[in-house]
């Protein structure tokens, strides 16, 4: 599996430079104030260049698109939470809430003077507008379930309702989802026009962008409550990984998100900092469970049982993933989770001969051939390819084919798939169960046909309880059913391998996440 990037990765980035074509960029200049070994608080950063690997389709946040398109969407988007470096929502746009003693009302008021970035003032009809947009869209709208209204009263105030308590209420409209833009702009122009040049109420607004093309600018908000430590934020498209790895080292950007797994060594230490960087995900295989999946074998729950317990996820974290993944043995997410338990049989450590007899009990017992899809990111392919190899052992061939992400959203979104290798991550591990088995509105629950509605009960119930060991057992029981019906395969932790330029903490994904965090004076509130 190392072959696919050692031929290349493992030559010195000078010999690269002639054979390898960079994306033409204006030089990075973050300044002299906006180095490695600058403390955050004191930095002051002209121009930082980001690189991503693929284009950015729509800034609309009920698009529902992948990484590249809510990174950069994120710091343009008004938010009544916003979501600190350290994954923690902190108050924004609203200045006080009250939450009535039964914890069924909540009560914010927006903070005076909030403007957007063309001088119109931010009024509580548009965050009751992106709650009504986000629950049409259907996109994980398994996160606001438990939210039976919410209305405007005059200018400034916003009044929500709940069906009964929710401990991540915060945590739910502080992600991409609820990203607030003016209701009266969207009405008048339509959101397909109105996302093609947004006005902002966050720390960044966008000055040069055309939608599906490389290159993206964003400046300081001069109307955000807040001054940003950054005054202009450049997002170049670099689609392969190697060459994301020598921009950075040559200085033609500042931060790439996801580079080669092995860039640490290709570095030059003292210019660039390289490091793992941890997100509330797990990296899965996921079935396509619709009437229309022609493949019948993989509809078979004892098949996909079969198929997980035969995976080795050590095998995966350290081939594929040069040992910074870790083997799940859970669906949940394990960095900062004081609710994670292994929950996968054997603890997720492969069990050949369980397998065999497990498939011995269907019409399969001698296997079956299937088309697995997988996003053409760094090693994802590789993690596929093990897991091809492992199926084998059990006499079920994988063709494994690596699609761009753009290709992948489609597919997925049309049910022409039959099973995708891919991730899930959310702020909390109960918001990331339910993107896979709330019924209805769980984000992968749609993508897969996901019906069992027994786990989307004990979710509600775990996210009403602020008992932890009531909410552990409950979560144990959504896993087990989980496990049982074998859809989803839980395969490592999720991260990425970033690297950067400047100091740290000033203008990066959160920590564990990818919504991007801009520093400000003052900083986000202490809620």
């Amino acid at each position: 599996m190392r072959r696919m990037t050692g031929r290349l990765l493992g030559l010195p980035l000078a010999m690269l430079a002639g054979a390898i074509s960079i994306p033409s960029t204006a030089d990075a200049n973050p300044g002299p104030k906006c180095t490695l070994t600058t403390p955050a608080a004191e930095a002051e950063c002209g121009t930082i260049t980001l690189a991503i690997a693929a284009r950015t389709n729509s800034l609309d946040p009920n698009f529902g698109g992948p990484n590249t398109d809510y990174q950069p969407a994120y710091p343009q988007q008004g938010m009544l939470y916003r979501l600190d470096l350290d994954l923690v929502p902190r108050m924004d746009l609203i200045v006080s809430e009250d939450v009535s003693a039964d914890g069924l009302t909540i009560t914010q008021r927006i903070r005076p003077g909030a403007k957007y970035s063309d001088g119109s003032p931010v009024r509580a009809e548009d965050a009751v507008f992106a709650y009504e947009r986000w629950k049409a869209s259907g996109f994980s709208s398994a996160y606001i379930a438990q939210i039976t209204g919410a209305r405007a009263v005059g200018e400034d105030t916003i009044v929500w309702t709940l069906s009964s308590p929710y401990p991540d209420f915060k945590f739910a409209l502080a992600g991409q989802f609820m990203g607030i833009h003016p209701k009266r702009q969207i009405e008048e122009q339509t959101p397909a026009v109105y996302f093609r040049k947004p006005v902002s109420a966050g720390p960044l607004m966008l000055t040069e962008w055309t939608p599906g093309t490389d290159l993206m600018v964003l400046r300081a908000n001069p109307h955000y409550w807040a001054k940003p430590h950054v005054q202009e934020l450049r997002i170049v498209v670099i689609p392969d990984g190697t060459s994301r790895l020598l921009a950075l080292q040559q200085g033609s950007v500042d931060y790439v998100y996801t580079l080669p797994l092995n860039a640490q060594g290709q570095v030059d230490a003292s210019k660039v900092s390289v490091f793992s960087h941890p997100e509330p995900g797990t990296f899965m295989l996921a079935v396509n469970n619709y009437a229309g999946q022609p493949n019948e074998a993989l509809k078979d729950k004892k098949v996909r049982q079969a198929m997980s317990l035969v995976v080795d996820r050590k095998k995966m974290a350290d081939i594929a993933f040069f040992g910074i993944a870790e083997p799940a043995c859970a669906y949940m997410f394990k960095p900062g989770n004081p609710l994670h338990r292994c929950t996968l049989p054997n603890d997720g450590r492969p069990d050949v001969a369980a397998a065999r007899a497990r498939l011995a009990e269907t019409r399969w017992a001698n296997g079956f051939t299937f088309e697995m899809i997988v996003p053409a990111r760094p090693q994802w392919a590789e993690a596929a390819q093990v897991v091809a190899s492992d199926l084998a052992r059990i006499g079920i061939t994988a063709n494994v084919r690596p699609l761009p992400d753009a290709d992948i959203t489609t597919r997925i979104r049309a049910r022409n798939y039959e099973l995708v290798l891919f991730r899930n991550a959310a702020p909390t591990p109960i918001l990331q169960l339910q993107n896979w088995f709330a019924v209805p509105g769980g984000l992968w629950a749609v993508n897969t046909g996901f019906s069992d509605t027994a786990p989307a009960a004990l979710l509600t119930r775990a996210g009403s309880s602020r008992d932890p060991a009531t909410i552990v057992d409950l979560l144990g029981q959504v896993e087990r059913l989980g496990i049982e019906d074998g859809t989803y395969s839980p395969l490592t932790s999720q991260f990425s391998l970033s690297g950067i330029r400047y100091a740290r903490g000033v203008l990066e994904a959160v920590k564990p996440g990818e919504w991007l965090f801009v520093r400000t004076t003052p900083p986000l509130p202490r809620n």
